[in-house]
Parts: C-alpha cells; structure tokens; sequence
C-alpha cells in the first residue's frame, strides 16, 4: 500500500528538526548557561530576578516544542495524518 505525502513539498521532516533543536535550545536545564552568557545584559537580569517564571516558561516551551517536533517527523516517517 502506497502512502501519500502528508506535508506538501516534503517540508515535514525540515520542520519538526527545527522544533526538536528549539526543544533542545529551550531545555530548561540550560537556563544556567544561558543565564552565563547573558550576564551583565538586561535579559540576563530579568532571568535572574524571575527565575522561576523563566524556568517555568522554559519548561513549556521545551514540552511543547518536543511533542510537535516528535509528532511532525513520525506524521513524515508512518505516513499517518495524526503523526503520534
């Protein structure tokens, strides 16, 4: 059984690496070095003084950018439409 292309032009795999490396970026046990290479910068000071809210935001980011990177290449690589 032939399965059809369920991403036009074939972008699917392109777009869910892209969100498995945002996931990666986003992770939150890097906030320590991203909190280093932003020192001494506004941004590096309000993660700082709202490191949880950080954490926390950094965390949803993570989860949610892991879920539709992993659906969007399984949708690539089974073929079905719903991906997981």
């Amino acid at each position: 059984m032939r399965h059809e292309n369920p991403t036009p032009g074939g972008k699917g795999p392109i777009k869910g690496y892209s969100l498995l490396i945002m996931a990666a970026l986003t992770c939150p046990c890097h906030l320590p070095v991203l909190l280093a290479l932003t020192a001494g910068t506004v941004l590096g000071s309000a993660l700082s003084r709202h490191l949880w809210l950080a954490g926390l935001l950094l965390t949803i980011c993570f989860v949610g950018a892991l879920y539709l990177g992993l659906k969007q290449i399984n949708k690539e690589i089974v073929g079905h439409p719903d991906g997981l």
